[in-house]
Formats: C-alpha cells, structure tokens, sequence
C-alpha cells in the first residue's frame, strides 16, 4: 500500500504497474481500480487479476510463445476475441494442411507420367506457399480432485469468539465474533474480508489449530480434511519436489514423475529444491499435494496467490468438479464468483452471512449505500446544451416502481438467509431444500431487477 501511494501522489504522465493487486485486500482493489479509472495518466498493467484488467483495461497485449497479440477491449473482450482468433487459425490451418496433403498426392502420383510437367509446377506452387502455423498450445496444467465420503455434516457451531495477533504487531490481541453456524457436505463457502480481519485465524480454528476464547467447532464424525497454506509453509525448502512428495505419500518414482508432468514439472525439474522454486512453481507443488489426497473438505488459504491466469482457471475447473466441501479465503473476486455458493463477510470484528457469490453481495451493498450527491449540470459535447441525467441516487419516474420491487424482494432474500443461518433449520432436509430452492429463485429474480434498474437509470 505504501508502495501504491508514493507512486499515485506522482503527478505522472505514464504508470507502470506489476502486479498491483498483489498483497491488496478487497477493499483497497476496488479503491484502486477506482482510482485509476479516475487518473488521466497513461498505464501499462501486468496483473493475473481478472476482475482488476476488466475493470482497468482498454487494451490487452497478451505474450505467449514468445509472441505478443494485441487484443482491444478489457478482459472479457479479450477472452471472446482470444477464441474467435484460435478457431479462426485452427480452421485455416486445417483447412491448408487437406490443401497441401491432396497436391503431395497428385505430385506424387503423377510425378513420372504424362503429366510429370503438371506435377512439377504444383511442387513449386507448394515450395513457395506460406505455411499457416496452427495456433500455439496452451501450457496449462491439469488438476482433478478426489473427495472421499463424508457425513453431511461438516462443522456446526453456537458462536466463538476469536482471538489473534494485531496485524501491526506488537502484543495487543484482537478478537472476532462469529455467530452460530452449519456448514454440510458439498457447500462452498467464501471468507472475505480486510488484510488482518481474522480470516486465516477463523480458518486455523475450523482445522483445530486455533482455540476459541469461548465456543466450539463441533465436526463431523467423518470428515476428512486438508490445508492449503497461502505462505506454503508445510513445503520444506530443502527437499526437492520428489522427495517432498514421496515422504508425504509414499508412491513410487516413475509414478510420481508422470504425476508432476500433468502440473509442467519435466524432466529434471523433479529435482529442484523447493527453495529454488519461483511462486508459482512452488503453489504447483502444493496443488500436487491436494491432488494426490483424497479428503472430502478442503480448506483453502489464499489458493490463487502466485498463480497465473491459466492455473487459475484450470483450478475452478478442478474445484467446480470437486464432490466434497470448499471452504476458502480469497481476494479474487473472478474465482469467487466461480466457486462460492456462500460467502462469510469479515468486518469489524464480526462475522456476517450470505447466500450467492460476491457479485451478488455486491449488488446488495451498492443498494444500501446512501445516494450519492449530484455534480453540477454541465454540458454535453455532442449536443452543446445542457445534461438531461438526473441526478445520481434520484430515482425518476422510470426507477421508482423498479426500486420498489427490489427493496420487496431483498427482504425476502434477508428473511430466507436468516433461516438457513439457523442452525436448528438443518434438522429439517425438507424445508432446507425449500429455503434453498426459494432462495435460488427470488436471487434469480433480484439479479433481473438489479439490470432493469440499471438499464432504467442509464436511460
């Protein structure tokens, strides 16, 4: 943040970022992005955060196999034009490669007869043709999870209080309230919240390490679980990736070679020290790991850090297909949105809960926020008079029964999330899946009203 702050009070005419998102909290992600939407300075951004290009890019130069492709737009537009250029070349590949096995066949059939001259004009129509490259591989790693069977219950609680280290050092203790809870078998739960907030510790008490000033975690009878550490602290720097693999699982060489292949580890990388290892290649490792294990809960700290865009999409994928239970702590907002079906706020000392991802929070919050107060009119450089937008937070005639309908359907919403958030609601399977159904539905319709409204207000 400090880092952040020396350059943006820089009054610059160009930025240059890597990786600025690295490290932020959500909160002070979305200050910056807003910050920079706002700056008149040139900028060139090297980030994996998908969210944070969508929201700063206009343009994306992308850098594979030693080739960089200009792409227009932000982040989503890059991904729809990525795909449309790869199937694009793929066909035209394709379709010169028939071209050129059916003229080798003619040569070589007709070489030596009567029509050898033929033949030979084709073989330097041929030798002179520019050859279409097929589009460039992806080097992307390959990860599925095993679950093993567990109860349906995971964890349930009456409430803890926590108590953990102040982020600014020292011996001052903070604490964090965390209300009654259930969590069962398939769920996805997302911890969000500021750097400091207590995230990690709620996590640490969720695995046993950290014990409550007051209350319990009850577990299930047969739950089996692993950790991913976000500092990677359970690799040991002076193994190399083999050795840190066969001591935890015990398989055979060869084996495990073939394994680390699947996550880009070839040849002698096997060998590396951990302490060799890039960020990166180091959460590759770690990944191995949960790969190898087939626990059916899985508790993940910070578990794109160090990732690239690649890994981290191939790891939704893999978290997607999972059959066990999720609960992790993350920043990025893109693999949220994939993964979450709930999300557990951490703020000011307490915990709150929600149904949905955090684009769906999100949209809660921004209608809870008072109105903003209206700039002056100015004017319009199309048309030189004066701006007809009303003012910021105002509804007008084309707002105000849209409004109405979503403030009806948000406290439906509340009233269903109070429920599920009951724990003694779970000793009824049949009304569980009824909360969840109505939930499913009336988020469904709030997120169709959350766009008219902003069509309507745009108008």
């Amino acid at each position: 943040r400090l880092a952040l702050a020396k350059l943006l009070l820089q009054d610059a005419d160009l930025l240059l970022l890597d990786e600025p998102t690295n490290h932020l909290d959500l909160e002070a992600i979305e200050w910056l992005e807003g910050f920079l939407r706002l700056s008149r300075a040139g900028m060139l951004i090297v980030s994996h955060d998908r969210r944070f290009l969508e929201h700063t890019a206009d343009d994306i130069l992308e850098l594979q196999a030693g080739v960089g492709e200009w792409y227009p737009g932000n982040y989503r537009q890059y991904v729809r034009l990525r795909r449309e250029r790869r199937t694009v070349r793929q066909k035209e590949y394709e379709a010169q490669q028939e071209y050129i096995a059916r003229t080798e066949e003619f040569i070589r059939r007709y070489k030596a007869g009567q029509r050898a001259r033929e033949a030979r004009g084709r073989q330097t129509r041929l030798d002179r043709l520019a050859r279409v490259a097929p589009p460039a591989d992806d080097q992307q790693i390959h990860i599925r999870l095993r679950a093993s069977v567990t109860s349906d219950l995971i964890f349930q609680s009456d409430g803890l209080t926590l108590s953990y280290a102040s982020p600014s050092g020292g011996n001052t203790e903070w604490e964090l309230k965390v209300p009654a809870f259930t969590v069962n078998a398939g769920e996805r739960v997302a911890i969000v919240g500021a750097n400091g907030s207590g995230k990690t510790s709620l996590l640490k008490a969720l695995l046993g390490e950290l014990r409550p000033l007051s209350g319990r975690v009850k577990i299930g009878p047969r739950v089996a679980m692993r950790y991913y550490d976000q500092h990677l602290a359970d690799l040991d720097p002076s193994k190399t990736v083999l050795t840190e693999l066969q001591d935890a699982f015990g398989l055979p060489e060869e084996t495990l070679r073939t394994f680390l292949g699947r996550l880009l580890f070839h040849g002698d990388d096997a060998f590396k020290t951990i302490r060799s290892l890039s960020g990166g290649e180091k959460s590759r490792v770690a990944l191995a790991k949960l790969m190898l294990d087939d626990a059916g809960l899985l508790l993940l700290d910070e578990p794109t850090n160090h990732l690239d865009i690649p890994a981290q999409e191939m790891l939704e994928e893999a978290l997607q297909d999972f059959e066990g239970t999720i609960l992790f702590v993350s920043h990025d907002r893109y693999f949220i949105d994939a993964i979450a079906t709930r999300l557990w706020s951490v703020e000011n000392g307490a915990m709150t809960m929600h149904l949905g991802d955090y684009s769906d929070l999100e949209r809660r919050r921004q209608r809870s926020e008072p109105p903003m107060v209206a700039p002056e009119p100015r004017k319009s450089a199309r048309t030189g008079g004066a701006s007809t937008g009303r003012p910021a937070g105002k509804p007008g005639p084309s707002t105000a029964g849209v409004e109405d309908r979503i403030d009806e359907l948000e406290s439906e919403v509340r009233r269903i999330e109070e429920q599920l958030a009951d724990h003694e609601t779970y000793d009824d399977p049949t009304r569980v899946a009824e909360l969840a159904q109505s939930h499913e539905d009336a988020s469904r319709r709030l997120r169709a009203l959350y766009q008219e409204w902003e069509q309507a207000a745009g108008a």
